[in-house]
């Protein structure tokens, strides 16, 4: 129960940031869109070695995992984060 509760102030921390980065690139850039999880997906294997391809590029496997690529980060998160508080009351 505790490393639940961890987690769900770890994930809420790890929204807050994402929060804050979406407003970030709205201020600076007057970007339009949500950061996706194939934006995280492509900074984190950036940063680890080869970089992935986008979630627009024709493979098998990523046109079947497309629309999961290109969901929020956000709600992702925030939906995570509220299960686990609800589950640890």
């Amino acid at each position: 129960m505790m490393l639940s509760r961890l987690l769900a102030y770890i994930l809420l921390s790890l929204t807050v940031i994402m929060l804050g980065a979406e407003l970030l690139k709205f201020l600076v850039g007057g970007e339009q869109g949500l950061i996706s999880i194939s934006h995280v997906v492509n900074f984190v294997s950036a940063l680890n070695g080869p970089h992935l391809a986008s979630a627009d590029s024709p493979d098998s496997w990523q046109t079947m995992l497309s629309p999961v690529l290109k969901f929020p980060i956000i709600v992702v998160f925030g939906v995570i984060t509220m299960l686990l508080f609800l589950e640890n009351r």
